[in-house]
């Protein structure tokens, strides 16, 4: 009877584990039971620190209908949440950041306003209420991306390699964590639109429809706005085939044969963005608007090593499965149309976030900088894992047993955070070490960590 039982569930395990289809069902299990037991939303803390700024943008609209936000001068007494605004030159106030998340949570933010209308529930946005459909929103975008990614990956791998990829980027890494804690936070948003740009880039290549150069122009122009940096995004399109003769040869004609539809969708994806400069024209007089103040790049001085492995921040020292991807970068040497293409964006994308004054990011769990590239990274992972299936038993079992090992290491991880036992900006190696596995504070913990200066680091001094 028993080897009957464990034979049964052997092949349950082998059954999900080997269809791509049911372990999204799984990622949508496990994110919906950890959001609702660990999201920020119950303790009403979503909306906090750069989320205030994503989500003034729909407090604007739709409770006060006064996108100029002088309304934030004079709050009411029942307001439950935070405005900030950054003040320039000139004395007029912002956001500081772009609207892009805003649009975003839209949809959700609706159904939420008009339930909190109808029920006359009192809140002017910021309540529990609001912020479960905030948590709701990241669901729903992370389960989209899953949907994706399983599109993309199921044209090069078959659904073995396909199930350990989706595994490995939703439950090892710490988009884990942005998506079901803090959900207002923009990377699960540019994780899906990273991942919807390269299956479009895909199919747009192979079909230039107009519904799929709507599409593509529309993503494209979510993306910029959602963080006006990750325009280097557009490389991946503009780049895709042109390092092969034939790749070139296509490029070519479609932009001969197919012009107006490839300027329908630089059109739609300018006019997009224009509603940002038409939001600052409209509420400062300004057609431009820099929020960041002081703060900036120092491109001379990128933090590629400390980025990626320092334990401040470090990307693949908090993600370390992330590894078995790059290494799946050399593998993929067939995929001569978006192999360069990738690449390229992923070196130029990392200079431009190590350059930045902060290059750490503040309080953050991870590198959070980097989280949506796990989008362009989710290939090579199939690549890495395509070679390792063909690799002996013991080799494969090693490696299932390590994923499941990471999986593990992201939870305790997780959960360390938000105790703040793995500090918010300041851990060391000594702090790690004396935190691995803990779920507790070790004795003179205060003494492993090392504040970040902040002046000193705007200064260039990081």
């Amino acid at each position: 009877m028993q080897i009957l039982l464990k034979n049964k569930a052997f092949q349950l395990f082998r059954g999900i584990f080997s269809n791509s289809k049911k372990i999204i069902y799984l990622i949508f299990g496990v994110y919906l039971l950890y959001g609702l037991y660990f999201g920020n939303w119950r303790t009403e803390s979503i909306i906090q620190h750069d989320v205030i700024i994503y989500y003034e943008y729909l407090t604007a609209t739709f409770m006060f209908n006064d996108l100029s936000f002088e309304f934030a001068s004079q709050l009411p007494e029942k307001f439950d949440g935070e405005i900030w605004l950054s003040e320039g030159e000139d004395g007029e106030f912002f956001p500081k950041m772009t609207m892009g998340v805003s649009i975003m949570l839209t949809p959700f933010y609706l159904i939420a306003y008009l339930i909190n209308k109808l029920e006359v529930l009192g809140s002017f946005g910021y309540s529990a209420f609001f912020q479960f459909f905030v948590f709701l929103a990241a669901m729903i975008y992370a389960i989209l991306a899953a949907i994706f990614q399983r599109k993309i990956l199921t044209q090069f791998f078959n659904d073995r390699v396909v199930c350990l990829v989706l595994i490995s980027i939703f439950l090892c890494t710490n988009l884990f964590y942005y998506t079901i804690v803090e959900s207002g936070m923009s990377h699960v948003y540019s994780f899906f639109l990273y991942t919807l740009l390269i299956y479009m880039t895909i199919e747009w290549h192979k079909n230039q429809s107009l519904k799929n150069s709507a599409v593509m122009g529309l993503v494209m122009g979510l993306i910029i706005l959602v963080r006006p940096t990750n325009v280097v995004a557009a490389l991946i399109p503009i780049c895709y085939g042109l390092f092969t003769k034939a790749g070139r040869e296509n490029k070519v004609n479609i932009l001969k044969e197919k012009k107006l539809k490839v300027a329908f969708a630089i059109v739609l994806c300018c006019l997009l963005v224009s509603l940002q400069f038409l939001f600052w024209k409209y509420s400062t007089g300004k057609w431009f608007i820099y929020g960041y103040s002081d703060e900036g790049f120092f491109f001379l001085e990128p933090k590629f090593i400390d980025t990626l492995f320092s334990f401040r921040k470090g990307f693949l020292t908090y993600a370390p499965i992330l590894i078995l991807a790059i290494s799946g970068i050399f593998l993929a040497r067939n995929m001569k149309d978006l192999r360069l293409p990738l690449i390229i964006f992923l070196i130029l994308n990392l200079y431009i976030v190590s350059s930045w004054w902060c290059w750490w990011y503040g309080g953050s769990y991870g590198q959070r900088a980097l989280i949506e590239t796990i989008a362009v990274l989710a290939i090579f992972f199939g690549f890495f894992y395509q070679w390792l299936l063909k690799k002996s038993f013991l080799i494969r079992t090693a490696t299932i047993i390590l994923i499941g090992f990471f999986f593990v290491q992201n939870t305790i991880q997780m959960m360390q955070y938000k105790k703040a036992i793995l500090h918010w900006h300041g851990m060391t190696y000594d702090a790690y070490k004396n935190i691995f596995f803990k779920l507790e504070y070790p004795e003179n913990y205060s003494d492993y960590i090392v504040e970040p200066d902040y002046d000193a680091a705007m200064k260039g001094d990081r």
